[in-house]
């Protein structure tokens, strides 16, 4: 894909706007991506260098798959995320052939970090694939110990644990892919 593919979806829940993402946010992604403070607590094997061409062939990439945003918080851009289809090799098996996606999102800028925005925006993205997009459910995949504020989020707006990841080669913990479905969204929203 040459350019990220355009939506204009918008999301709000007071101080915290998730707006579309572009073209021009792919050099802030690449700042935020090689920062290993960020980058270190949620990939897995640890920070990499990454350099802009990777980063806008991933996130073009990506936009072709489903609905990438970047948050904002008072207008500011402080954090990315997206919603797309799970490939169907890895989804459980009782939803086999069902709508199921894949939620991930990073608050990357640091001094925004603990503040509870990530379990605002992982509501807004929780309510839009499923409200709006109609999936049975969604999968938040490789949320690992590194990054327990990630886990808590999730865990807050519900998500349980559907399965433990091994450790790769060179880690010393597991990683958990996190599921809600339909059903259980709805019981908590009626």
């Amino acid at each position: 894909m040459e350019r990220i593919e355009p939506h204009d979806i918008r999301m709000r829940s007071d101080r915290v706007v998730l707006r579309p993402l572009t073209e021009d946010d792919l050099v802030l992604i690449h700042k935020w991506e090689n920062d290993p403070d960020t980058m270190g607590s949620v990939r897995r094997g640890g920070p990499e260098e990454r350099t802009l061409d990777m980063v806008r062939e991933t996130y073009r990439k990506l936009s072709g798959e489903g609905f990438c945003f970047i948050i904002e918080f008072d207008g500011l851009p402080i954090g990315y995320g997206w919603l797309k289809r799970m490939d169907a090799s890895a989804v459980p098996p009782d939803l086999a052939g069902r709508d199921v996606r894949q939620i991930d999102l990073t608050i990357a800028e640091k001094a925004y970090w603990g503040r509870g925005i990530g379990t605002v925006a992982i509501n807004l993205l929780t309510e839009f694939g499923f409200e709006f997009e109609g999936a049975d459910a969604l999968i938040a995949c490789n949320v690992g110990d590194r990054n327990p504020r990630g886990r808590r989020a999730f865990e807050r707006d519900n998500y349980v644990v559907w399965r433990e990841n091994p450790p790769r080669e060179g880690e010393d913990s597991p990683t958990y892919d996190l599921i809600l479905r339909r059903e259980d969204y709805h019981s908590v929203t009626e």
